[in-house]
């Protein structure tokens, strides 16, 4: 764990650190309790998708400063990795670390916003749909990121990202107010099969991107 932590601390800048460890956590909490102070709304709805859509905005951006495009032909900082007795190792544990990372502080978040909507009654079953759906969308996402090298591609994923994110929220949210006769056990799948694709997402992006490092784009070529 320590060779994992350190390794992740490795690919990370300050600039990083600070935005992604202490800002953006700080911010999304502290804006979303101001808005649904403001309006009068409900954190448990509306507040929860503005929270959700700036953190998969911070997500997908912030990793172009993390792993800067690393499985991108036009990427070739990753040959350095290759040529390290210990650089394949550390690029593994980099990259389940930073899912790690975004897993718990997307359901701390996610926790903290429920039961402050709900006066101190949390709902599980919502708490794992949202969780599940939000870290496996900006999970693929990020995997996505990882193949591009230009600044404007990852703006435009970005706003993808966050834009879609949020409408997929909005869905959640409408078949939790449902009332009709087995809305429970809709939930109840919707959480099997998002938690199916969370560790198919979480494993793949790691095997795939570890697979274009280890080749490299040269190799690739030949």
């Amino acid at each position: 764990m320590r060779f994992a932590a350190k390794s992740y601390l490795a690919f990370t800048s300050f600039r990083y650190r600070l935005l992604m460890f202490l800002l953006v956590p700080t911010g999304a909490f502290a804006g979303t309790l101001a808005y649904g102070e403001l309006l009068g709304s409900s954190l448990q709805q509306s507040g929860l998708l503005l929270f959700m859509f700036v953190w998969s905005y911070a997500e997908t951006f912030s990793d172009y400063w993390l792993f800067s495009g690393i499985a991108s032909a036009k990427t070739h900082g990753s040959e350095m990795l290759r040529t390290s007795e210990r650089g394949m190792a550390m690029m593994r544990s980099g990259l389940i670390m930073d899912q790690v990372r975004r897993l718990v502080y997307m359901a701390a978040g996610t926790a903290v916003l429920i039961i402050a909507g709900q006066n101190g009654v949390p709902d599980f079953p919502e708490f794992l749909e949202f969780v599940l759906f939000y870290y496996t969308w900006t999970t693929g996402m990020v995997w996505i990121s990882r193949f591009l090298s230009s600044y404007t591609g990852i703006r435009i994923l970005t706003a993808y990202s966050a834009g879609m994110g949020v409408a997929g929220g909005v869905i959640l949210t409408v078949i939790n107010m449902g009332q009709e006769p087995g809305i429970a056990a809709i939930r109840a799948g919707i959480i099997c099969v998002f938690a199916l694709l969370a560790v198919l997402v979480s494993v793949c992006s790691v095997l795939h991107v570890m697979k274009r490092v280890k080749g490299g784009y040269y190799d690739s070529k030949n």
